[in-house]
């Protein structure tokens, strides 16, 4: 079981569709920490330029689609009954609140080679199939948790093309976390 203050990484994508609403719960100054009813139990922490407000009340509605995406890093604020995590995701716009289902994140532990979103990554031996030498440095573009755990890592580009592969934790080693 996940403990708070864990560092943990979402394993599925939530989006705020265009026009989710919502209902203002705090602010300071431009920002808004904002109740959405999708997905789960969500309060995020918004610019007033994302939203619009219903008949100057406090209800809102998303002027365009946002969300957290599968490989984002965060932490656990608190633990709720029947496996369920308050998680705090840090954003350039503010962070996010969100109540998720354990089967919805996962730890993160580089020592164990469990990456996040961004984190720069190098190869830890010769992959021939894909001209990858061993020391080679990459960007996690995109983490896939099923059917196993894996990474799609970037790489300079040689020539005019940037270079991603699908490459497993065991032949990366971290560099930077992002």
């Amino acid at each position: 079981m996940l403990k708070t203050g864990n560092t943990i990484i979402i394993t599925k994508h939530f989006d705020l569709p265009l026009h989710s609403k919502g209902k203002i719960v705090s602010s300071a100054g431009a920002n808004f920490t904002i109740k959405m009813k999708h997905p789960n139990n969500c309060l995020v922490t918004f610019r007033q330029s994302k939203f619009a407000r219903i008949h100057g009340s406090d209800s809102i509605v998303m002027k365009k689609r946002d969300g957290i995406e599968r490989g984002m890093s965060g932490k656990i604020l608190e633990v709720l009954p029947f496996l369920h995590y308050l998680c705090i995701f840090d954003r350039p716009d503010g962070p996010w609140i969100v109540d998720l289902a354990e089967a919805d994140i996962m730890a993160w532990d580089p020592k164990k080679k469990v990456f996040a979103l961004f984190d720069t990554v190098r190869v830890t031996e010769d992959i021939p199939e894909h001209k990858l030498e061993k020391g080679m440095e990459g960007v996690i573009v995109l983490v896939f948790c099923k059917p196993s755990l894996s990474y799609d890592v970037e790489f300079p580009p040689k020539g005019e093309d940037l270079r991603t592969y699908v490459l497993l934790s065991h032949q990366l080693e971290l560099v930077q976390s992002s």
